[in-house]
């Protein structure tokens, strides 16, 4: 009876191993894709340094004068960064590489499709 539950604990230590591995290859992969899919990292600009205006003597500003906002340089600067980013468009046509890329794609499922079965049915034999 001993040895049912090495083999089971042996069983669950190497099929967490797998998955958590295939985890982090997939996201690994994603990331490599897509970018990061963490948190975005948080950039720090000099500041501008603030301009002083010179008002001749007597001249005082007004209590009801609107005040320009602290951060609307900084949304004009990130308003500016955004227009020049490039747009990516959708790749519509279907071309050589696509369909290769598409068969590969297919061909990998079939395979760990089968290659699951395989593992399952190789762990029925162990345990059971």
């Amino acid at each position: 009876m001993a040895k049912y539950y090495v083999r089971l604990f042996i069983v669950a230590l190497i099929a967490a191993f797998c998955i958590f591995f295939g985890v982090d290859l997939a996201s690994k992969g994603v990331e490599r894709v897509q970018g990061p899919t963490g948190p975005a990292p948080v950039k720090q600009t000099a500041a501008p340094p603030a301009k002083t205006e010179s008002k001749p003597a007597g001249v005082t500003a007004h209590a009801g004068a609107a005040k320009p906002a602290a951060g609307s340089s900084a949304a004009g600067q990130d308003a500016k960064t955004k227009q020049e980013e490039p747009v990516r468009s959708e790749v519509t046509e279907d071309t050589g590489i696509n369909r290769v890329s598409n068969k590969a794609g297919e061909l990998l499922q079939i395979i760990s499709y089968h290659g699951i079965k395989f593992i399952v049915s190789i762990l029925d034999a162990i345990i059971g």
